[in-house]
């Protein structure tokens, strides 16, 4: 997965494609989709799949996210990748906040209708320290948890929604997920609005990492190598005899510094 900050504007990523297809590893992509009319090679490459970021389905809630109203180049680039290679698999990925909760069906139906193939789900990231944000105040974070994620008696009705099995809403949500268009069922659903409301504390507070530091490797932006978003460096791409694989001290300090207390993957990724 290359992803980011926005991966298209790195001076490399042509490159670090093609070194990666002829290493045989299957790549996909997750773009905010604002450079896609520029990188058009992308359609006619062996990328597995584009995963297009949307956090609203008109320009004025896509700027409440994203901070500009460029929702329709997002959707123009996506024609332009589609009309190259029809075949080419894109999907969304929607954060779910106020403006997409507000009515999830009104949401899966823009994107699917607008030549999405499908759409998979991230719960918003408000109180981590992740990608640097170690100097956030706590009284910012507070005001925008009010303004980008809808309040207790909001997503208790959602909950009560989701859990009534012959609702309008789980229906829809399971039948697209039975059709593979969408990538999370009832359930999912559920884990994302019990995030909200804080019902995942004693869990996150708990000193134990999650399972995606042991099982995968992230690269970042200048190239060092660490077990996950929030773990130390173990080494860097560019100098790759010096790297020290035995990760036990990074995954130690994970636990002694309860860096995993803030983190939604901790929730999400298992």
């Amino acid at each position: 997965m290359i992803s980011g900050g926005e991966p298209l504007m790195h001076p490399e990523i042509k490159d670090i494609f093609k070194i990666l297809d002829v290493l045989g590893i299957n790549i996909e992509l997750n773009t905010n989709g604002l450079l896609i009319h520029k990188h058009l090679w992308l359609a006619t490459s062996t990328i597995s799949e584009i995963i297009i970021s949307i956090d609203g389905i008109n320009n004025e809630e896509y700027k409440a996210i994203r901070g500009i109203a460029k929702l329709d180049l997002v959707i123009k680039n996506l024609y332009l990748l589609k009309e190259i290679n029809p075949k080419q698999k894109v999907g969304a990925r929607i954060t779910l906040t106020t403006y997409t909760l507000k009515d999830i069906k009104r949401t899966v139906e823009f994107i699917l209708n607008n030549g999405f193939d499908y759409i998979g789900f991230s719960p918003i990231d408000l109180f981590s320290n992740s990608f640097s944000r170690y100097t956030q105040k706590r009284d910012i974070q507070i005001t925008q948890k009010k303004s980008l994620i809808p309040d207790i008696p909001a997503l208790e009705k959602i909950a009560s929604d989701l859990k009534n099995k012959n609702s309008d809403l789980a229906i829809f949500i399971d039948s697209n997920y039975t059709k593979n268009k969408i990538g999370w069922n009832t359930n999912d659903f559920m884990k994302c609005i019990n995030f909200y409301m804080d019902n995942h504390n004693d869990y996150l507070r708990s000193n134990s990492p999650c399972n995606f530091p042991y099982t995968s490797i992230v690269i970042d932006y200048d190239g060092s190598i660490k077990n996950c978003f929030y773990s130390e460096s173990i080494g860097n791409i560019y100098d790759f005899d010096s790297i020290n694989w035995h990760t036990t001290k990074a995954l130690s300090n994970l636990k002694k510094n309860n860096t995993c207390s803030t983190c939604r993957g901790k929730v999400f990724c298992g």
